[in-house]
């Protein structure tokens, strides 16, 4: 439509309307190309991310285990560390006591 030659004023009018509603097509096209390579790239990042994290998570757990691993201050010579120590040994032969 836009390549024949416009007989009257009104078909000008319109072909001129025409071709500004297909630039607007093509811009809105383009930037949807855009958006959707900015998407994906975010995805490929976030996943790279969440990966690193979760290797980053699990890094902490095994470094948290043992007696010392619950994230309280270690003064060894205090009485709260000393009655905390008792408490988890009465606790860990509880544990033991319920299963035999």
């Amino acid at each position: 439509l836009l390549s024949l030659l416009p007989s009257t004023v009104n078909e000008e009018m319109l072909q001129f309307g025409l071709s500004e509603c297909v630039q607007e097509l093509n811009r809105l096209r383009k930037r949807v190309d855009e958006q959707q390579s900015a998407l994906v790239l975010q995805n490929i990042f976030c996943r790279e991310v969440r990966s690193q994290l979760a290797a980053q998570e699990e890094d902490k757990k095994e470094k948290r285990k043992g007696k010392l691993s619950d994230g309280v201050p270690k003064c060894l010579t205090s009485d709260a560390f000393y009655e905390r120590v008792v408490e988890h040994e009465r606790q860990q032969r509880a544990k033991l006591r319920e299963k035999e």
